[in-house]
């Protein structure tokens, strides 16, 4: 088996997780330490997805058969001349999702419609210092945001009543006022990353990419609960 070969065998079997853990760790550190084969195995990996994602249905069934040789220990599963039709399939294939990538409208209003949904009640009767407040949270559990702003706006301005008051708003359209009592609760509070990231839901809403990537790459860097959707979420923008 020449290098081409052994290659193009260590690339498949990366891409289609063959891998052990001890041997992706191994793989990624060799890319790192030699620039030829990691400029070797990105282009390898644009064909790849091209063909996966954009290709001809012969050129997928090529793939599963080449996977299912791959998993049978066959070393027949290498063919240069596959992958340099392949290329050339995939150049054109790759050029023309990437220009509807580029070109296709974000769905904002789809987006957040499959995202959002009100945070939960998860204040404790115990927390709750009064049998008005415990009123207010239980009109909350219920859907009654009106209430819920209303009586919310007379109490305290407690991280808690802040992050609600936000929740309600954002429940009933009233996006600004969402932002603003969302971006009220302070960092050390326990309502922060949920708040960062209905904040970023409600410029989601309001289609301000800039300001929704902002607060998204916030989310995602902290490596909080909500970083793997923002992560996601910047994926789709």
């Amino acid at each position: 088996m020449d290098q081409l070969d052994e290659h193009e065998e260590l690339f498949d079997r990366y891409l289609l997780g063959h891998m052990t853990d001890e041997e992706r760790t191994a793989f990624i550190q060799k890319l790192e330490g030699d620039r030829a084969l990691n400029e070797e195995f990105n282009t390898y990996q644009i064909i790849y997805e091209g063909i996966t994602q954009a290709g001809s249905t012969g050129l997928k069934e090529k793939l599963q058969k080449r996977e299912e040789i791959l998993r049978s220990g066959s070393k027949k599963a290498t063919t240069p001349f596959f992958w340099k039709v392949a290329a050339a399939v995939a150049v054109i294939a790759v050029t023309g999702f990437l220009i509807w990538s580029v070109i296709r409208p974000v769905d904002y209003q789809g987006i957040y419609t499959y995202l959002y949904e009100p945070y939960p009640n998860i204040i404790n009767p115990v927390d709750r210092s009064s049998a008005s407040i415990e009123d207010i949270y239980q009109a909350y559990e219920r859907g009654k945001y009106h209430e819920v702003i209303a009586e919310l706006r007379k109490q305290d301005h407690s991280d808690t009543s802040h992050f609600y008051l936000g929740q309600a708003y954002l429940a009933t359209g009233q996006i600004d006022l969402a932002i603003s009592s969302l971006g009220n609760v302070p960092e050390t509070s326990r309502f922060s990353e949920p708040a960062q990231w209905y904040k970023a839901l409600a410029y989601l809403t309001k289609e301000d990419s800039e300001k929704l990537k902002t607060v998204l790459e916030e989310i995602k860097t902290s490596g909080g609960s909500y970083s793997k959707r923002a992560s996601r979420l910047l994926d789709e923008l």
